[in-house]
């Protein structure tokens, strides 16, 4: 059992310690793509100021700054070498202490072949060994008209120095004739990559992707990570379904001019590894631990509840051998007790059904037997009226043998009939007893009988109500009494519906009411012919209907005599006898 319960938590800790790590994992991607997209955002903004800062140099070029000339004035006209100098050189100088980027600016004065330099570094300046203006690079640069052009990183082998640059160039035209005059001069921008990209170098530690700043032909002027996926920037077909899948890739186009974009490429399997690398290092120890617990309680419980459970099943084997009779000792107030409390409510009632289905097995038989002491074969008893009724017809003596067709019709009536039958019918059997007692008594006997039809419709043990009116008449009334009343109604209650059969006789005290109630309800040996009639009904109607119901005597002294029978109502009553029937 505590392998089992260690294998559920081991699975339960993994598959939980799975769906962390692959949460955490889309999360962290969907937070880190947010933020670097946040991130790339600001570097445009940024890379665009820096770009735009450099490009108002070349503006600059065509203001008069410096008194009534410009730039292009000061290349196109002539005037004192002296002062042209002075006005470059101050230029020049403006522009450089203007831009933390620029590192050295260059101007050519294509008409003078001559050159101005003016650098940030203090030991900058031109490499003896390179003829500038007539190398290669600036023959590169003649090529273009006014446009501004900026070069992917290189090294200025034609200073000193020779340091890695990026140069931003625009040939100087005519101000008055820029489409198709002769070109002045130009303007070369030396700018420090790293400088110039310092930002992605700062906020590269916060990213997990890869930055690039690429020209429209693919050349990479700066990239933020290493080299591994810069295939990526080479294809020409757009990603496959698969690399759209592993990798989230963004682009932005830079200052127009610049022809530069940046491009930022997040692989999700890095952000995969970091999240299983974290699952090891932190998530991973604490499920461990967790586990570990987990088992530890899992001991402590078995054996803290080993010996109330054997104690359970010990109890439950006791149980299926028939000692329903024992009961467990409950200690404590839990789960547990609660189970205890279980088994020996389960025992107590099992037991106390098994006693009542035994006792009423008992008193079943009791009642048939008492049943069976007052009552006279019918079928002897019928054919005996036959034959006393035809003497009596034949000897003229008509009341006797009208007397004895009512007997038979009662007779008749008692074959015919089940054990069950409705009060309807049973009513029946009663008019046939109260007419041969009208035979007897005459006026002074009146009965009456104020049952509804839904009343009648209830079902009853046969011979439920005769004899409780034949006590009425042999026991109630007596030779001083004018008229003798027997009443029959009913009245519907909460919780079923009471027959009442009340007389105007004699009564009788609480203390012989009480005691003939007592004796109806308990087990007695009397045989009081009085008494078992009533007992009788009463014990028939408990065993049909249920405990609930029975005889109840109302009396009081020269008060008369009320004896109610309870029965439950229509539908109620139905469920009670088949109940009963099963039982």
């Amino acid at each position: 059992m505590l392998v089992m319960y260690s294998l559920i938590i081991v699975l339960g800790l993994g598959a939980s310690s799975w769906f962390i790590a692959n949460t955490m994992a889309e999360q962290m991607i969907r937070t880190q793509t947010n933020y670097e997209a946040e991130l790339m955002d600001k570097m445009k903004v940024d890379i665009n100021g820096r770009l735009q800062s450099v490009g108002n140099i070349f503006t600059n070029l065509y203001l008069k700054e410096y008194g009534y000339q410009n730039i292009t004035d000061v290349l196109r006209e002539e005037q004192d070498d002296y002062q042209r100098e002075l006005l470059i050189n101050q230029f020049l100088r403006a522009s450089s202490n203007g831009n933390q980027f620029v590192k050295e600016i260059i101007l050519v004065d294509y008409q003078r072949n001559k050159t101005y330099l003016i650098a940030k570094s203090l030991f900058q300046d031109w490499n003896k060994e390179v003829d500038f203006l007539h190398s290669d690079f600036l023959n590169e640069v003649k090529k273009y008209e006014n446009e501004i052009i900026m070069t992917p990183v290189y090294r200025s082998d034609y200073l000193k120095e020779q340091d890695d640059v990026i140069s931003i160039y625009m040939n100087i035209v005519d101000i008055f004739n820029m489409q198709k005059g002769p070109k002045c001069g130009a303007v070369i921008i030396n700018i420090d990559p790293k400088t110039f990209f310092e930002i992605y170098d700062s906020q590269g530690e916060q990213q997990i992707g890869t930055t690039y700043i690429v020209d429209s032909k693919g050349v990479i002027y700066y990239r933020t990570g290493d080299e591994s996926l810069d295939y990526l920037l080479k294809k020409t077909t757009g990603l496959s379904p698969g690399e759209k899948e592993q990798f989230v890739v963004k682009k932005a186009d830079l200052v127009s001019w610049s022809g530069l974009s940046y491009v930022h490429i997040i692989d999700k399997g890095v952000l995969y590894r970091e999240v299983y690398r974290l699952t090891l290092q932190q998530v991973l120890p604490v499920l461990v631990i967790c586990l570990l617990l987990c088992l530890a309680a899992g001991v402590l419980i078995a054996c803290l509840l080993g010996s109330r459970i054997t104690r359970i099943v010990k109890h439950i084997r006791k149980i299926q051998k028939g000692r329903l009779d024992e009961r467990l000792e409950v200690t404590r107030d839990d789960e547990i007790a609660v189970l205890e409390n279980g088994l020996n409510d389960m025992s107590r009632k099992l037991e106390e059904y098994i006693d009542t289905i035994y006792v009423k097995d008992i008193k079943m038989k009791q009642a048939e037997l008492r049943a069976l002491q007052i009552q006279i074969n019918p079928h002897f008893m019928f054919n005996t009226l036959e034959s006393i009724r035809a003497m009596s017809i034949s000897g003229g003596d008509s009341k006797t043998a009208q007397m004895l067709t009512i007997l038979g019709n009662m007779f008749r009536w008692n074959l015919r009939h089940p054990d069950i039958v409705l009060i309807e019918d049973e009513l029946e059997y009663v008019d046939y007893y109260m007419q041969l007692q009208e035979l007897r008594f005459g006026e002074r006997l009146e009965y009456e009988e104020m049952l509804n039809m839904e009343q009648k419709e209830l079902r009853v043990p046969k011979l439920s109500l005769q004899p409780i009116i034949e006590n009425c008449v042999n026991h109630a009334f007596n030779q001083e009494m004018d008229v003798c009343r027997i009443r029959i109604y009913g009245k519907n209650e909460a919780d079923g519906v009471c027959i009442l059969i009340e007389d105007n006789g004699i009564g009788m005290d609480a203390v012989t009411r009480d005691l003939l109630q007592q004796k109806i309800e308990t087990d007695s040996k009397e045989e009081n012919l009085y008494h078992i009639g009533l007992k009788n009904v009463n014990e028939r109607m408990k065993l049909l209907l249920g405990s609930g119901y029975g005889l109840r005597i109302f009396s009081s002294s020269l008060q008369g005599t009320c004896v109610a029978l309870y029965l439950p109502a229509k539908g109620q009553e139905e469920e009670d006898v088949q109940s009963n029937d099963r039982g």
